[in-house]
């Protein structure tokens, strides 16, 4: 996964429990618990004082050069709500990428 901040800083934000914990999707929305990302934040070295940042998340490779561009949302984290719920649409269900993500 990674995370693009205001400034424009690129992070990536390797797989842990504590990831896992953090963020979740379904077919329909993102869930970020803010507890738990402050420390997947804190793990990967992000500043945690950020307003709004990008994540992109959800992306493979077929063959080395050769593969898809992640889903992503943006997220406004100026609030403080203890879990966000944030919409957006799954890239995979497109026929294009399912067709080339499992006959090609």
């Amino acid at each position: 996964m990674g995370l693009v901040n205001e400034a424009g800083e690129y992070f990536n934000l390797t797989d842990s429990d504590t990831l896992e914990q953090a963020f979740h999707t379904d077919s329909q929305y993102v869930y970020i618990d803010r507890s738990a990302f402050q420390n997947v934040l804190r793990e990967n070295g992000v500043h945690e004082d950020m307003d709004s940042f990008w994540l992109g998340f959800g992306t493979y490779t077929k063959l080395p050069g050769i593969g898809d561009t992640p889903n992503g949302i943006y997220v406004d984290y100026s609030g403080n709500e203890t879990e966000l719920i944030i919409p957006y649409v799954n890239k995979e269900n497109f026929f294009f990428n399912y067709i080339f993500k499992y006959i090609f």
